[in-house]
C-alpha cells in the first residue's frame, strides 16, 4: 500500500529567495566619475552620470564648471572635488528623492 505523505513547505524558502534577488540591486552600489576628459572619466557631465545611475550610487566630480543638474526619485551621492574647486554654473540644483536621501557636496 502506498503512503502518501505531505509534501514539506517551501514557502520561506522561496520568500527568502525572492527577498534576496529584491535586496541584491540594493546591496551593491557603484561609483561613477564625472570629468573634462572621457578617456579618464565615466561621464563628461553631471547630468549624465545622475541619468544613468542607479539608487545609492556614489558620483565623483572633478575639479572644473559643470552646468547645474536634478535629482528625482533616486538616492544618490554626489561629491565634488572640494569648495572652489567644483564649481556651477547655473544655481540650478534639484535633488529630491522619496526613497532615501539625495546629498550634493561641492
Amino acid at each position: 500500500m502506498l503512503a502518501l505523505t505531505r509534501p514539506r513547505s517551501r514557502g520561506p524558502l522561496v520568500a527568502s529567495v525572492l527577498s534576496l534577488g529584491l535586496l541584491a540591486p540594493l546591496a551593491h552600489a557603484d561609483t561613477l566619475t564625472v570629468g573634462p576628459d572621457l578617456e579618464v572619466y565615466d561621464f563628461d557631465s553631471i547630468t549624465q552620470a545622475v541619468n544613468l545611475a542607479s539608487p545609492g550610487d556614489t558620483i565623483l566630480v572633478a575639479p572644473g564648471d559643470y552646468p547645474g543638474f536634478q535629482v528625482t526619485g533616486k538616492p544618490l551621492t554626489i561629491l565634488g572635488s572640494g569648495s572652489g574647486q567644483t564649481r556651477l554654473t547655473s544655481k540650478f540644483v534639484s535633488a529630491f528623492s522619496r526613497r532615501g536621501p539625495c546629498a550634493f557636496r561641492p
